[in-house]
């Protein structure tokens, strides 16, 4: 298996040698007095730099993205999921254009959160040692609190929302896309039912998800396992609470270049401590067999959803193939095989 690799942002722009050094100087323009750094983890479709303003004895942080104009970020989406997830997910405002070499860009103020990509400091060996399980333990833990955020801002919102987003919108069809098209046929039977148990879904709130829960967008304490936030809510959109629990299977496993995605050998303690923090945060969950069925069913959607489609340069309309991506089909058909049951054993 050969894992794709993302080509720098201004190489897939198409962008010459002098354009990182112009995008600083932008900064430092709207930023006169700030102390001004590259960050090492970048996104796919923006480029980022911390700038530090001096308040005092402390330091005022923010992040400063530069995107294309065909990525562009809706700052009240991050509104809502600051509102929603409060210090886990960062407030966002506009702060103009520049013309980059014939292109615009558009600019944006983000607020920095602490930490490291979790794709960075992940274990990446089938058994855990007792420190990397207890670290791991605070990870699974502190995601399902973060889980558990969502559904309290649902009930604060009454349970009005409606999945109206690009995703949410489509479910049904995209679901039956996949169980006519998706490349193997266990892959087609696991589409299939999942669509024949969409209904479930409606007993269900419906919670502000982020649209890319993955290692390089969670950011965690290296020393303890803590999550700081997640980054990276441009495509956020309102969808049934689990959708994104797809999420919860980065956690558990890793992938490698050589042989694909692996599960920890104590990934299932580990799932148990999901499920177990999860319904300690959502009392609704606990005893109530139905709603749990339900989340799993989501959960299974949000594997289909994210893995079965392939991400064109922002179009989600293509069915993923064995030719073309086999990173997404290596996370379909480990997660399948994994249908996250919510059981918890006392």
């Amino acid at each position: 298996m050969i894992l794709e690799q993302k080509p720098d942002f201004f190489v897939r722009n198409d962008f010459y040698a002098d354009a990182r050094s112009t995008c600083l100087h932008a900064v430092q323009k709207l930023f006169p007095h700030a102390t001004v750094s590259e960050i090492n983890h970048q996104g796919c479709c923006s480029y980022s730099v911390k700038v530090s303003v001096a308040a005092g004895a402390t330091a005022e942080e923010q992040v400063v993205q530069f995107r294309p104009i065909c990525y562009p970020i809706d700052v009240s989406l991050h509104l809502h999921a600051n509102i929603a997830y409060r210090e886990m997910a960062p407030a966002a405002r506009e702060l103009g254009t520049i013309e980059l070499q014939g292109k615009r860009l558009l600019i944006y103020s983000i607020q920095f959160i602490q930490g490291v990509p979790y794709s960075s400091v992940r274990p990446s060996q089938g058994s855990l040692s007792d420190e990397q399980l207890r670290w791991q333990n605070r990870l699974v833990s502190d995601f399902a609190r973060f889980a558990a955020r969502g559904w309290a801002e649902a009930d604060r919102c009454g349970r009005t929302r409606h999945c109206d987003g690009k995703v949410g919108k489509c479910i049904e069809q995209k679901l039956e896309q996949l169980s006519e098209q998706l490349p193997t046929g266990c892959l087609r039977s696991y589409a299939r039912r999942t669509a024949e148990q969409l209904d479930r879904l409606q007993i269900l709130p419906t919670m502000f998800c982020h649209g890319d829960v993955l290692p390089s967008n969670i950011l965690v304490n290296p020393i303890d396992g803590s999550i700081h936030g997640l980054v990276d809510w441009a495509e956020a959109e309102n969808l049934p609470f689990g959708t994104c629990l797809y999420g919860l299977e980065h956690l558990l496993g890793y992938l490698t270049e050589s042989s694909g995605f692996h599960y920890y050998e104590q990934s299932e303690r580990l799932r148990e401590v999901f499920w177990r923090e999860l319904y300690e945060g959502v009392a609704d969950l606990r005893n109530n067999e139905e709603l749990q069925l339900a989340v799993r069913v989501a959960r299974d959607t949000g594997v289909l959803l994210w893995y079965g489609f392939a991400w064109d340069e922002g179009a989600i309309n293509r069915v993923v193939n064995l030719e073309t991506d086999p990173q997404e089909l290596e996370f379909l058909q480990a997660f399948s095989m994994r249908s996250g049951s919510s059981k918890v054993r006392s």
